[in-house]
């Protein structure tokens, strides 16, 4: 039998009250370091391309306003220089197929993506016209309003 004393409360409660504070400490260290380092991109999914149209102001077949913004999704990153001069003439699109449409068309989600579908066909169509390289592959609202 060994004559060493027995710990004495204080002294065990001093480890575990450090052996904590080391777990913690390296908790939060581990912490910085997950949120410091860079995220892997994947390289085999393309980050997607916007070419901006500014805003249109159409009026509508009713009579009514509406403020229009929208980017335009394209299939390919070395065509956004060359699409984005042609945004003049998108905004022409996009104003003439709204002049074409009613308030009630327009309204709630359906209308919208009726709108964005008909934009896209429009840009596509203009682009195959004028034999551009490039594609729509989808519409953002970033404006959408229909004014009293």
């Amino acid at each position: 039998m060994s004559n060493k004393p027995a710990p004495t409360k204080s002294s065990q409660d001093w480890l575990i009250g450090s052996l904590i504070g080391l777990a913690m400490l390296a908790l939060a260290v581990a912490a910085w370091w997950w949120s410091q380092r860079q995220p892997d991109e994947d390289p085999t999914r393309p980050k997607p391309v916007w070419v901006d149209v500014e805003r249109v102001r159409p009026q509508m077949a009713d009579g009514g306003m509406a403020n229009i913004k929208v980017d335009l999704q394209i299939d390919d990153a070395e065509q956004q220089k060359t699409l984005s001069a042609l945004a003049p003439a998108f905004q022409s699109l996009i104003q003439e197929r709204g002049s074409d449409m009613t308030r009630e068309e327009l309204t709630g989600p359906e209308g919208m993506r009726r709108l964005a579908k008909a934009i896209r066909s429009d840009v596509n169509n203009y682009l195959r016209a004028q034999r551009q390289p490039g594609r729509v592959l989808g519409v953002a609202f970033q404006e959408f309003h229909i004014l009293p």
